[in-house]
């Protein structure tokens, strides 16, 4: 199965094949967050950006580190577009995130690609046209 291949990120940013804690756990399931992208492009920012993930309100399902320019959050609201990483501005745009929740009330999911949270001040919703 593809499962094979995956790797497992800690939080200190260490890579470990899946297939490690398979050998040592047979009944290991890897966790439900996904990061996608090379380790190098974001190892000396992700502990404090994993820190600044696990407690946000809103659920991220996916990390898209594949463009550093342009980080994208998959998340229960949809897709997200950081910009690039900054700690500080992170936290005000997972904090900007939480207060758009009624967003889909208002849009349904379908109806716009992307939330661009590059400005978490001006956050902008990219409607599909």
């Amino acid at each position: 199965s593809h499962i094979k291949n995956i790797d497992l990120l800690d939080e200190a940013g260490i890579v470990v094949p899946l297939q490690h804690y398979r050998l040592i756990n047979p009944s290991f399931q890897p966790p439900t967050l996904q990061v996608i992208g090379l380790p190098y492009y974001y190892q000396g920012s992700w502990t404090s950006f994993y820190h600044t993930v696990h407690q946000s309100e809103i659920l991220i399902k996916v990390i898209d580190w594949r463009d550093p320019s342009n980080i994208k959050l998959v998340t229960e609201l949809g897709t997200i577009h950081l910009g690039v990483y900054n700690a500080q501005r992170f936290i005000v745009q997972l904090e900007s995130l939480a207060k758009l929740k009624q967003v889909p009330d208002v849009i349904s999911s379908h109806k716009y690609q992307f939330i661009d949270l590059r400005n978490p001040i001006q956050p902008r919703i990219q409607l599909i046209k």
